[in-house]
């Protein structure tokens, strides 16, 4: 029997957080509203590898408190060649920053666990929307 699945498999290399920026006033206690914006930039390394930067913002209400990360990583396509433009465009876009995603939402929980500070709980997004909305580096 032929096996006509076709497999091309995503390496993902050098994650991590470029900078991290977090203030927050020590006299607010429990929860606040907290608004969150993100957003992604590629650089095209080749046909098949992309760098990758997820930007993530969240602002508390009356900005007491202000969260900026900046997450990176570079993606690398194995066997690109056996794939369709549009299947290799998806998968280095969609599913390398929902492979990032997760990495982001913990870290942004880390840094927000403090004494006296509820964590802050990143939403669940659409992360084809995102990507819809990315931007190419030069």
């Amino acid at each position: 029997m032929e096996n006509n699945n076709i497999e091309g498999k995503l390496k993902m290399t050098n994650l991590g957080f470029l900078s991290f920026d977090f203030k927050h006033d020590l006299e607010v206690k429990g929860p606040m509203k907290i608004q969150f914006s993100f957003k992604v930039v590629y650089k095209i390394l080749s046909e098949k590898a992309r760098r990758i930067k997820v930007f993530a913002r969240a602002i508390g209400e009356d900005e007491r408190l202000e969260l900026n990360i900046i997450e990176q990583a570079e993606v690398e396509l194995v066997n690109a060649e056996l794939l369709d433009d549009n299947m290799k465009e998806s998968i280095l876009s969609e599913n390398s920053v929902a492979i990032m995603f997760p990495y982001l939402r913990s870290q942004i929980a880390l840094l927000t666990s403090q004494p006296g500070m509820m964590p802050i709980q990143t939403p669940i997004i659409d992360i084809r929307e995102l990507v819809k909305n990315s931007s190419i580096e030069e």
